[in-house]
This record gives C-alpha cells, structure tokens and sequence, in this order.
C-alpha cells in the first residue's frame, strides 16, 4: 500500500498569530489543529456567543488586493452552503493582516489519517459509503455553482463509527486564484488528485471534483493511487497521458460495473466523465453487491501469480518517470534502466507492469528474454524484437539495412529487398551491422514511442551485452526506452555485464533500481491485496517467516497453499485452516516440487520434456518429442496452464509456451536422470530437424546444442560435430565471437570422443578456425596458441596451401599482439613456404605481409626490399588481383615514408583495384598514403579532398582507426593552410574518440599535430604540453613510426622556451632514425639540431644541419621541408654575419613558398628578411617585409575563434 505524504508539494512555512491571543477582538486561539502550505486551523472559543470554532488562518502574502476581494465574494458564496455532509462556515474577515473564516469545529478523522495510518484496507461497503456521502455533498454545491477544487483525503472529515461525512474547503483553491500552476509549481489542488483539464491551465468547471473523486475512490478501494511520483511534473504528465491501471488488478472483489464507474471518473476529457455528481451517486447506490464475481481458486491462483506487488511504489515511481522522459526523447533521461534484485524480488513483475502501461498508452513494446544455458543463440534476445518489429511494422527498410539485419532476422529478406554489402575488417563489420540496427529502431521510433526490454540479462550471450553497449550511448535521446532486468548474484567480473554496468555508471548512462526483500508489513498488505480482503496476521507472519521475505518464494507458496486447499473459500470469503496443523515447504525447490507432484502423470512427462527443450517450446516440437496424441497433449498443457507453471505466448506465428519461472525449468531437470536427459536431447534435436529441414540455419545452434548434449553412438557424434562446426561458422559470419569460441570450443571437446577416420582433420580444422576467431577478437596469445598448435599436427605438412595459411595468420597475431620478432620468423617462414609451392603469386603475398611487417616497425629500408621483389613479380606476371591491390598498396606506402614519389603511382593503382573489388579497407589505406605525400609536397588543398574522402568513407564503413587517422592528417592539413581554429577543432574530436578506443601511433601522430599548432600560433605552453604526451606515447608503447617527429618537435618548443639539453636524445634519435632506412622525418630533425645550434649561438654547426636538411628534404621531393631548410640556413648565414648569402638562401625559400601559400612559413620567412634588410641598412624593404608580417598576423588572428589565442597572437605585431 503507498505511504504518501500528507501535504507532499507545501510551500514554504509561514509565521500565524500565537495561541493565547485574542484573534480579531473575538476568538481566543486555544490549540493549533494543523496547519498546510498557505493555511493554519486553530481550536477557538468565540467569546461573543461562547462556543467552541475552528478558525482558519490564510498567510497574509498568499493574497494581493484584488484576490482579498476575491477572497470575499467566494466566502459569501460558500457560507450560504448548509449541508450535513459540509463543513459550515459561520464568518470571514480580515484581522491583525490575516485573512480567516470562522468554521464549524468537527471531531472525527480526516480520511487520509483512516486511509494511512489505520489498520489496512478499508472494506469496500465503507468506501462505497464515504464514496456516496462525498457525493452528496458535492451534489449540493455544484447546483449552487460552488466548486470545491481541491478535493482529497485531507479535506474529508470522518465524524463518527458510522463513516459520515463533511467535506471541508469549498472554493478555498479558487479564493486563493490558484486555477492553474504557479511560480512554485504549486498547483490548485494537489497533483494527486489534478484534473488534466487543471494542469493544462484550460477552463474547468464542476467536472474537476468528480475527477478528483475517481482518484480517492481508486485510493479507498485499491490501497495506492493511480498516478503517483515524488516528482509533481511527473504526476502531472501521468494524468495527462497514461492510462490508470484497471483497479481489479489489484484488488479482485472490484466488481466490473464498479470497475467501469472509477474508470469513466478518471477519463481524460470532461464530456467522457460522468456529467453530474448525482448521476455518480446513482450509478454507485445501484451497484448489487450480488454481481460481484464470486471468488474461486482460479481467479485466486491468476492473482497470486500476476496480481499486484506492494512494497514497490518507490521504485515504480522511479520507473515511471524515466519511461516519461524517454518516450519523449528528452536528453536527459536514462539512456538505459535496469531493475536489480535476487532471484525471486519481483524484477519482472515491475518491469512487465510498465510494459502493460506503455502499450495501453500507445508505445511499440519490444520484448524479449534470456534463458540459462542458451548463450550459444547469438543475440537472441534482439532477434526476438526485431523478429516482432519487422512482422508488425510498416518502417520502409533500405537495403543495406535489410542485408545487416538479416544475419540476426534471416526472414527479413522475405518482405524487403538486401543488397550485398562491400567486406570490411571482422571489426568493422560488426559497428557497420550494430550502426543499421540502431539506425532501423530510430526509424521505427519516428511515429511512435519504442520500448525495448529484455529479462534476465545476467544469461545473455556476450553478443547480445556487446549490441546493448552500442546501442545504449546512441539511443539516448531519441523516443526509445531501454530497459533490462538482471541478478547481481549472477555476474562476476569477468561476466559482459558486470563491464557495461561498470562503464556506464561512471559514464551515467545507467539508472539502476534495486529491489530489496519484503519486510513484514508489506508481505501482510500483499496477501490482503490478492485475497482482497482482511484475513487476520497468521498467514502473512507465517509467510514470512518461511520466506524472509522473498516475493517469489511467497506468491509459490500462497500458490500452494490454495492447491491443496490450506486456503479454501466459503460463502464467497477467504478463509484458512491452522497453520500450526500444516507442514510446509522450507525452500523454493521445495514449494515447486510439491506443485509438480501434484501433476498426472501426462503432464508431468509433457513438462519434463518441455524443460529439456527450454525456457520456451513449441507445440509442434512437444508433440514430436513425447509422442502422445494431441488430445493428451492438449489436456496436459491445459493442465499446467491451469495451476499456472506455463503460459501461452501471446502474438507468436508458432503456438509458443513459456515456463512461468525457470526455478520451475531447474526444478524439473533437477529431477532427471542423466540417460534420460540425454535421450530426451536426442529426441528433440531430430524433432527440430524435421521440423525445421527447409530452414535449418534458423535453428541451427539449438540443433547443435541438442544434439552434443545428447550424443553417444559414432553417428551420433559425427552429427553433433557438424552441426558444431556449422553454428560456430555462423555465429563467426554474424561476429558473435564469443558465441563462435564458445560453439568451437564444444566441439574440440567431443572431438575427443571421435573414433572416426574424420577425427584428426576436424580437430586441425576446429583449432585452425578457433585461431582465426580468437585473432578477430583481439585474443592474440590464445589466437596463437591454437594456430601453433595446428602447425604441430602432422597432417598440416601434408597441406602446404594450409601451413602456407596457418603461417600467414600466425604472422598477424604476432604483430597485433606486438611479438614482433616471432611475427617477422612466421612470416618469413611463409615466404620460404611460398617459393616451394611453385607459384610467384603467393610468394608475391607472402613477401607483401613480410614487408608490411617492417614497415610497421620503421624497418623501412628491408620493408622496401620485400615489397619491391613483389612489386616485380607481380607486374611481371601482370596480375590485377587482390594480390595486386595488397602489394601496390605496400609499395606505394614505402614510397611515401621515403617520399618516392616516382613510383607513388603504385598507391592510386591500388586504390583503382580496391574500388574494383568494393574493398573499402585498401580504398582508405590508399587514400591515406596519397593525402600524406600530397602534404609533404606543400599540396594542402589537394591533401584536404584526398583525406576528406577518406573521412568519408571512414565513417560510411565505421571503419574508425582509419577515419581517426584520416581527421587527424585533415586537421594539420588545415593548419597548415592557415585554418588553425578548424584544425585544433578537428584535432579534438578525433583525440577524445582516439583516448576512448586507442593508444600509440595514432595518439602520438595527434598530439603532435596539436603542439604544431600551437607553436605556431606562438603559445608555448600549450605546445609543450601536447608534445610532452606525445613523447610520453612514444615512450610508453615504444612506438618508432612517429618517433623521429615527436622527439623533433619536443626538442623545437624546449629550444624555444631556453632548454637547450636536448642534443644528445636529437643525435641519438637521428642516428636510430638513419640505421631504419626510415627517411620520412629526418628533415625535422635536422631542423630542431641546426635550432639548437643557433640558441647556443654556433652559427657554423647550425649552418651544417641547416645544409643537411634542405639536402635530404629535396632528395625526399619534400617541398615544405626545402623551403624550411632555405630558411633556417640563411638564419645560421645571418647569425654568422654572411648577409648575402643569407638574402640569397631567403630568396630562394620565398619562391617555393609563395607556390605552396604556407601563411606561417610567410610570416617567418618576411620577418627574416625585414630583420636581414635591417641589418643591411635597407629600411624601405625591411618596412616592405615588416608590413607583410603585419597582414599575414592579421589575417590569421581574425580567423581564430578563441579569444587567448587571438590576442597572443596579435601581441606580435604590436
């Protein structure tokens, strides 16, 4: 029963007149009855005509002058009411500042201490009688045009034992001008009990207090309200949308008429009310209590099972309103709520009772469960939904979208079309099928609301957690409400769930609502609720005590109880024989084996089988595997139905049935013996491939599973590992990997067992593809455990095309899990492999993969050697494969960290080739390599279309290291443009997704690019900053690839801050540099050597590392790099007072310059020659340089959004 508070929404306490006072010369103040928001009631003696009064004071600041007028009319109004059945008022006047009424002084309860500080509930003839007596009153006053509009439990004054009546506060919310909500949220009446018309602020009339007491009548006879939060927006929102829940289902003796005159009072539109108070009282006078449904065990069993649960209206609450905020889509809702509790707390029970409320307000409710056991079934429960989804939905559906969601939905394709999707990387595949699922439920939310819940989440499949912690972040803010139940016994820190639960709490992505046990009184209260009337404390204490309080544990067995009639009826009431005479059950296993034995012998041999198949079974299945005919059948399902251990399923295309609980499931197979088990195993696994022969992949991992558990006989294992193997292929091809191992796993184990001729190259075959998964997984230590253990069968030797495989894997594992040395020994062992088979183009792959190898470790001098000899063979076998397409592309990739460009023309060829096989991975990585080598060339319009596609189809594949990687090269090609503002933006972005997902390389290649851009926006600070955490990366993860940059860079910004230590980590990252054949860098770091040399003021030494670098950049055709190297050689000329060579070396970097538009390159090289023409005496053409400065400054400042660093800028030209 709910425990609300007396005034849940008060204002603010206000200062009354004391007691002892003589109030308005007339009423001696004796005692403080109560006092509410605005209002305090006093016991008075009237001295004038020495009776006893109540006066009530309203708070001076409650009123300004026109509603002190107001205040006057409705008094007049309403003291002309004389009536039993109201309060009456004998006087009104203001006095001391105070604005009162004298009142009649009436003894008695108001109705809200009965309803919430009595014993329970009251009967429903009580109710029924204040109910009418209410009526009366209201009847009265409305054909007087007073309103009363506040009416609830508070003001209802119960004067005697006989229940009658006075209603107290008419008109009080109207004298007050309270008709709509106020500035405090305050609204006319309470929330509670607010008419819809009400809280809209729209006109209202009489039809408000009818509403008001549909909700009190509700109150009375249920023991909870029908709208209830302890946020009043919530309730507000409640009774302008949602639909109360109809009262019989929680009280039962609500007869159906009375049912239907509660419901048409609390109807949202004034005309679908009931029109007139004495209309209402008719309606309730004519009410027979004969037509009352008589009470039998079938009803009482219903209720016990789906009947209310009490104890829960906090949480309930708490439901509720996240439900009210998601279906609207606002931002701050949860993204997703969880309902916690040990088994049997009644998770699913609050989570199906808002399921019925969001249907019954017009939402599309997804539902689904998860079953002990069944992680074999990949996303099953999203199958489940979306399988409800599609059958009942018109959302058009686009094909790429039907081609995703038919690896989890196969009949998809039966109502849309699917077109083949372009192959990406195991990785990428899976976002690219996760991203068109969320994509469809955003599309099928467009009209309507969705909710999607699943139960039981601590036995889902890690694909399913997986989907969901897509899904979740995504959804969030859209009309989509996710909701899930789960045991927090059940999860351990390895468990999916327990992950997500921790990432999204820190996240506040969760909400989550934790069940506890039922205490005493509330087990008391439940058993009156579902018995629907006062029963005496002996069997909710006995309950109690057997249960702990444990909601499911109780309901079995109340259930029980009712079965072998402990709890029988008479003359239409509940009654019980002693309890201390009966023998009952001490655990939950116990209550239901009791209900089982009750059984026939049929029905149990149905259940017993039906357990073996699942939490869920069909008819057709059943009947094959028990074999009994299908009137038996039928009578055996009816049965159990009966005593409510299994229910149909509603709206299924198969005739479905569900264990009401699986403590019902575990019972039963706790009971079975391990041959029969088996048997039974066996028997359903054929069934389901009779049953299922024109569609087996829809049922193939339930085959499999059935039959493993079953198999004994050589055939029958031989079957058993098939059908394995085929489940584990397609869970690999719908990336539920975990499921793939798991499936994989199985059936290495009963390969065991295997006598047969097939044995061994199962086994090779088992390992070879649980490697390849493991490797998709990211699993590398386990991924080479298993291929290793291939290349030690002595059937692999046999197989070179398979070794040849196994070896080109293992190679790959090795490098993602960063064992370098033993990735470049398997490789290169698949390269010696290769040139034994007799076939140049698999050398030719071999040596692409090899290659590929060094140059990921900056080996670039030996990567160029391998990719070179298969750039050969491959064009002299003129090949336009895949091959092909791998191995230009790793040409063209050594061409570009040696800035080759003479053979660049490899990438584009690889590029042609990847769009030729819709091989969007080679597209991007080709894309790449171009964008990159047009930046060194000084080409940075170019480089931003180049990465711009690459962006592009970055995110069309969701392929996102290559989409990170591709912002990052696009932001410094903006920077480099001038476009510093966009460029850190840019940069931004792609660090936080980057810190999310990744480290090394590409976190190292970031932070780089942001120092650069802050120092040369001239903050120094910044710039350190993010040099310092990307020399922190490079040290950290080892990294080489960008090692020569980043260590250039910090050493360029320590230079310009006066920290010239630095010489020894340049020298030696040159020397590591050089020895890699790895040339891509070099410039930078012979541009911070000759800076370091002109800080300490060696103009010689600078001008030889100035020379060195302007060499090799125009070896390496790095055009940005040359001019950069013309610059800081003429500085070291100048610094070593040659002046004409330094304007000649100025001169030539000005040329270069003014092709490529690089404004900081402008700006450093103008102000070098103002400082140079200076020197030279030339003031005009110093003046002519300065005033450039000036403009490139300007111009890049007004581009700047951030204010810091536009007036540090502007500070040089000051």
């Amino acid at each position: 029963m709910l425990k609300r508070a007396r005034r849940p929404f008060s204002k603010r306490p206000t200062t009354y007149p004391e007691l002892g006072t003589l109030f308005g010369e007339r009423y001696l103040l004796e005692q403080l009855l109560g006092t509410g928001g605005s209002s305090a009631v006093f016991k008075a003696l009237d001295t004038r005509l020495n009776r006893d009064v109540a006066i009530k004071v309203l708070a001076p600041d409650e009123m300004d002058a026109p509603g002190l007028e107001r205040f006057k009319r409705e008094a007049l109004s309403i003291a002309r009411l004389s009536h039993p059945g109201i309060v009456t008022i004998y006087d009104f006047d203001e006095a001391d500042g105070y604005p009162y009424l004298t009142l009649e002084l009436v003894t008695g309860r108001d109705l809200w201490s009965l309803l919430y500080e009595g014993e329970g509930l009251l009967p429903q003839e009580v109710s029924l009688k204040i109910a009418v007596n209410i009526l009366d009153a209201l009847e009265y006053a409305h054909e007087r045009n007073v309103i009363h509009r506040d009416l609830k439990p508070e003001n209802v004054m119960v004067v005697d034992d006989e229940y009658n009546t006075k209603v107290m506060d008419f008109g009080l919310a109207y004298i007050r001008g309270q008709s709509r909500i106020t500035s405090d949220g305050i609204i006319s009446g309470s929330a509670y009990y607010m008419a819809p018309e009400v809280a809209e602020g729209k006109a209202s009339d009489h039809r408000v207090d009818l509403y008001a007491l549909g909700v009190m009548l509700y109150e009375m006879l249920v023991g909870r309200l029908p709208f209830y939060s302890e946020n009043h927006l919530a309730v507000i929102s409640q009774h302008l949308y949602d639909a109360p829940t109809a009262p019989s289902n929680f009280s039962p003796g609500i007869s159906h008429g009375l049912e239907a005159i509660i419901l048409k009072l609390l109807a949202k539109r004034p005309e679908d009310r009931f029109q007139d108070a004495g209309t209402v009282k008719e309606a309730l006078l004519n009410l027979e209590t004969d037509t009352q449904e008589k009470p039998t065990r079938a009803t009482l069993l219903n209720r016990i099972v789906h009947g209310p649960t009490i104890g829960r209206e906090a949480e309930w609450a708490k439901l509720r309103e996240s439900w009210q905020r998601a279906r609207v889509g606002a931002v701050d809702a949860p993204a997703l709520v969880l309902i916690t509790g040990e088994a049997g707390s009644g998770k699913s029970q609050l989570a199906n009772q808002l399921v019925v409320k969001a249907r019954q307000a017009g939402a599309k409710v997804l539902t689904s469960q998860c079953y002990q056991n069944d992680s074999t079934l990949p996303y099953r429960p999203f199958g489940e939904m979306l399988r409800d989804a599609l059958r009942d939905s018109p959302v058009a559906i686009s094909p790429a979208i039907a081609a995703d969601l038919a690896k989890i939905v196969p009949e998809v394709t039966e109502e849309h079309a699917a077109e083949p999707l372009p192959p990406l990387p195991p990785e990428a595949e899976r976002v690219r099928l996760f991203e068109h699922v969320t994509q469809y439920l955003i599309d099928l939310a467009h009209d309507q609301p969705i909710m999607l819940f699943i139960d039981d989440l601590h036995w889902a499949d890690a694909n399913s957690i997986a989907l969901l912690h897509y899904l979740t972040p995504r959804l969030r803010g859209q009309p989509i409400f996710l909701l899930g139940t789960y045991r927090q016994e059940e999860l351990d820190p390895r468990h999916p769930l327990d992950a997500l639960l921790r990432e999204f709490t820190s996240r506040n992505l969760v909400e989550r609502i934790v069940l506890r046990r039922m205490s005493h009184k509330e087990m008391h209260k439940m058993v009156e609720s579902i018995l629907g009337q006062q029963i005496g404390t002996q069997l909710a204490d006995v309950l109690y005590e057997k249960t702990e309080g444990n909601l499911f544990f109780a309901r079995e067995l109340l259930k029980s109880l009712v079965l072998d009639e402990t709890i029988y009826e008479e003359q239409g009431v509940w009654k019980h024989k002693a309890l201390t005479d009966v023998e009952l059950p001490s655990s939950i296993v116990s209550v239901i084996g009791q209900q089982l034995s009750r059984l026939s012998e049929a029905a149990h041999e149905v259940l017993t089988a039906a357990a073996v198949i699942g939490r869920q079974f069909t008819f057709d299945v059943l009947a094959e595997v028990v074999e009994q005919d299908e009137d038996t059948l039928l009578k055996a399902l009816e049965e159990a139905m009966d005593v409510h251990l299994i229910h149909e399923s509603p709206g299924s295309r198969e005739e479905v049935y569900l264990f009401e609980n699986s403590s019902i499931r575990q019972t039963l197979l706790a009971d079975l013996g391990q041959r029969r088990k088996a048997r039974l195993h066996l028997k359903i696994a054929r069934a389901l491939e009779n049953r299922y022969r024109n569609n087996l992949q829809d049922y193939i991992e339930a085959i499999a599973r059935h039959y493993s558990l079953g198999a004994r006989t050589d055939e029958e294992i031989d079957k058993a590992l098939d059908y394995l193997i085929q489940a584990a292929e397609r869970a690999s091809e719908i990336f539920a990997l975990p499921t793939a191992v798991d499936l994989y796993t199985q059936a290495l184990d009963l390969a065991q067992d295997d006598v047969s001729e097939r044995r061994n190259e199962r086994m090779v075959l088992i390992r070879e593809r649980r490697g390849m998964v493991y490797q998709k997984m990211g699993h590398f230590e386990a991924a080479a455990a298993d291929l290793e253990g291939v290349l030690q069968t002595p059937e692999i030797n046999q197989e070179p095309a398979r070794k040849r495989r196994a070896l080109l894997e293992l190679g790959q594992v090795y490098r993602r899990g960063e064992q370098f040395d033993s990735a470049i020994k398997r490789l290169t062992d698949a390269v010696e492999l290769s040139r034994t088979m007799n076939d140049e183009r698999l050398v030719a792959d071999a040596l692409f993969y090899l290659g590929a190898m060094h140059w990921s470790r900056s080996n670039i001098a030996i990567a160029t050697r391998h990719q070179q000899e298969a750039y050969e063979i491959v064009t002299r076998l003129g090949l336009q494969d895949e091959v092909a397409m791998r191995v230009l592309h790793g040409v063209g990739e050594c061409a570009m960290r040696r800035s080759d460009y003479t053979i660049l023309k490899a990438a584009e060829d690889s590029y042609q080739l990847a769009r030729q096989f819709g091989n969007i991975e080679y597209q991007i990585e080709n894309l790449t390599v171009l964008g990159m080598a047009e930046m060194h060339r000084g080409n940075y319009e170019r480089a931003q279309e180049i990465l711009a596609r690459q962006i592009q189809l970055g995110e069309q594949a969701d392929i996102r290291w290559h989409r990170l990687f591709g912002m990052a090269s696009y932001g410094w090609a903006k920077a480099a443009a001038g476009d510093y503002s966009a460029a850190i933006q840019i940069l931004e972005d792609a660090k936080r997704s980057t810190q999310e997902h990744y480290k090394g390389v590409l976190m190292t290649m970031i932070w780089d690019y942001l120092g650069r851009c802050y120092l040369e926006l001239e903050d120094l600070p910044r710039a350190l900053e993010a040099f310092s955490a990307g020399m922190d990366c490079v040290q950290r993860y080892l990294i080489s690839w960008s090692e020569a940059a980043t260590v250039a860079n910090w050493s360029l910004a320590q230079i310009r801050q006066g920290n010239v230590e630095v010489g020894t980590l340049l020298q030696d990252t040159l020397e590591k540099t050089l020895s890699l054949g790895d040339m891509l860098y070099t410039p930078f770091l012979y541009q911070s050597l000759c800076a370091l040399e002109l800080a300490r003021y060696k103009p010689g030494s600078a001008t030889k590392w100035a020379e060195n670098m302007t060499a090799v950049a125009d070896k390496l055709d790095q055009t940005v790099q040359v001019a950069w190297g013309n610059l800081w050689w003429g500085r070291a000329l100048m610094q070593g007072e040659n002046l004409v060579d330094a304007r000649a070396k100025f001169e030539t970097s000005m040329e270069i310059a003014m092709t490529i538009k690089r404004p900081r390159l402008l700006w450093d090289l103008h102000q070098a020659q103002a400082d140079l023409y200076t020197a030279l005496g030339d003031e005009k053409t110093a003046r002519h340089h300065e005033e450039r400065v000036h403009t490139i400054v300007q111009t890049l400042a007004n581009k700047l959004k951030e204010p810091t660093l536009r007036e540090n800028l502007l500070r040089k030209i000051q």
